[in-house]
């Protein structure tokens, strides 16, 4: 199946490097990544479908700041949700010494 899918610039890196992504277009599902590697020696592949159509910044109601960010030749940049919740671990450290009690505090 993967053969059906690859040009052969793509089938030789993926056989040089033993994994590739790449992005097609289908007629029904619209945007679809692929994600080929190999597994126990064995090749394997996953899809993700994305729509037909990549949303905008203001689609997707984020600040213009994002513009800046996404011209970056390098790094990464991760949106998550809100912070805080039930995990304690997503909180800065000072949060977590003020929700202390004045006993717990006095050890730290």
């Amino acid at each position: 199946m993967a053969d059906s899918l690859l040009n052969e610039r793509q089938k030789k890196k993926f056989d040089e490097e033993w994994e590739l992504c790449i992005s097609l277009l289908h007629s029904v599902a619209g945007r679809v990544r692929a994600t080929f590697y190999r597994r126990n020696g064995h090749p394997e592949m996953s899809f993700r479908f994305c729509g037909d159509k990549v949303a905008s910044r203001e689609e997707l109601g984020l600040p213009e700041k994002i513009d800046e960010l996404a011209r970056k030749p390098n790094g990464l940049v991760l949106i998550t949700g809100p912070r805080g919740g039930q995990n304690d671990d997503a909180q800065l450290p000072g949060q977590r010494d003020q929700q202390r009690t004045p006993m717990q505090n006095r050890h730290h």
